[in-house]
């Protein structure tokens, strides 16, 4: 009996090791270059943090694609959901023929 509560004990503590290894293994290759990234982007040589972005905020086509954006992911979950509510109906009933 003592044997299985040790192996059970050590198979948790080996799976917590994989799982702390596999969380600061995300953090390394992830988040850190993406934070990097948005620290870089409030760096301006003229001392204003925010003018990369009011740049593209007050460009021409990006409220357009912003939109475009919007309509494609609205219109792809719509025809999701519509396939998902009938395949599995049309699959799952049977057809009789008369004879």
């Amino acid at each position: 009996m003592k044997t299985k509560l040790e192996r059970l004990i050590k198979s948790q503590i080996e799976i917590k090791i994989i799982f702390i290894a596999v969380a600061v293994l995300f953090l390394w290759f992830l988040a850190a270059p993406i934070i990097l990234l948005l620290l870089k982007s409030f760096q301006s040589t003229g001392g204003d943090f925010w003018v990369h972005y009011v740049d593209v905020f007050t460009e021409n086509g990006f409220w357009t694609s912003v939109g475009n954006s919007f309509k494609s992911a609205g219109l792809s979950a719509v025809i999701t959901t519509v396939l998902a509510f009938f395949w599995p109906t049309r699959c799952t009933t049977p057809t009789f023929r008369s004879p």
